[in-house]
């Protein structure tokens, strides 16, 4: 599960990588054909949830998912605050600081999260999401829970063609989303590439070529396609690259080694990427592609460090690891 966790992670941040350098090339093609990789986060904590008192789902969520979630979005903001004063010549420190933190709080109604640190609407997502779970699974057989899971996906699929909820706060779509993902993933279980993987494969290929779909997990809405195929996309997806990650592990190909080590440690690389790329932006570097150089570059060399530094000392609590 982790080297398919760390493979998923590490286009999540090419994808921002692109994003920020205004697409250079047609490098989206190749992160729309893996439209998969963000859903997997949730799929994979669905595979791996266990049902406890509610209590302990919301005490351990909190420390591992919102704590983090808070302080990082206070990192984010923080460091937009520094670009803006010293960046901006009509921009001073308190002014930076009011407007900073004015938007942040209308991007959280929004968008989940501060656009200093977008990504972290995920962690809040999946907070809520752990929650709902637990619930669904204390009360219902697995004969409901695919049947709660039916409902959902055709609420979504009918939510996606009215108009008047493209404006509703992203989290108000994401998160049923992300809820049926992690209901697919607990059905499925552990084991679900010896029973589906061809199937899944076979599926994932037949929508990538004949109908292309991408249905966007933050936005809860297809990019491209429509969303019955898009999900279905997705949740193929997902059992393909578990499949095929549980093949390099078989044959210890050394790439997975990697993906591995990505996946066991995703939490700093997850929360911080935004911040270093965000900052490189208000860096006058000029052209696109000496900036998408500097931001492979910064996150091959800096991440890891931070990493490192986290992981083995006294900030641990930051990202969530409550080990002794």
């Amino acid at each position: 599960m982790d080297i398919a966790l760390g493979f998923c992670l590490l286009i999540v941040i090419i994808e921002h990588i692109i994003g920020f350098c205004s697409n250079p090339g047609n490098l989206y093609m190749i992160v729309d054909v893996l439209c998969f990789y963000l859903a997997f986060f949730f799929f994979k904590a669905g595979v791996c949830f266990r049902a406890k008192p509610i209590k302990e789902i919301i005490k351990t969520g909190f420390f591992r998912l919102i704590v983090p979630y808070m302080v990082f979005s206070a990192i984010g903001v923080f460091c937009v605050i520094l670009c803006q004063t010293f960046t901006i010549e009509w921009m001073d420190i308190v002014t930076s600081t009011k407007i900073s933190i004015k938007y942040a709080f209308f991007d959280f109604i929004k968008y989940g999260a501060p656009q200093a640190n977008l990504p972290l609407w995920f962690l809040l997502s999946l907070f809520t999401c752990r929650i709902l779970m637990n619930i669904m699974v204390n009360r219902f057989s697995k004969r409901m829970l695919f049947i709660s899971l039916l409902v959902i996906v055709a609420i979504m699929q009918v939510v996606d063609c009215i108009d008047s909820f493209d404006n509703i706060p992203l989290y108000l779509k994401n998160i049923p989303v992300g809820l049926s993902l992690m209901i697919v993933g607990y059905l499925v279980g552990k084991d679900v590439e010896n029973k589906y993987f061809w199937a899944s494969l076979a599926t994932y290929l037949f929508i990538l070529i004949i109908y292309p779909s991408h249905l966007s997990v933050f936005a809860g809405a297809p990019k491209s396609g429509i969303f019955f195929t898009g999900y279905v996309a997705l949740v193929s997806g997902c059992i393909s690259i578990k499949g095929i990650a549980s093949l390099l592990s078989r044959k210890s190909v050394k790439i997975a080694n990697f993906f591995n080590y990505i996946g066991k440690h995703s939490m700093p690389y997850y929360c911080l990427h935004w911040i270093l790329l965000l900052t490189i932006c208000y860096i006058p570097i000029g052209s696109p592609l000496p900036r998408l150089v500097c931001m492979i570059i910064a996150c091959l060399v800096l991440l890891p460090i931070f990493e490192k530094m986290v992981k083995h000392g006294e900030l641990k609590w930051i990202i969530g690891d409550l080990s002794t």
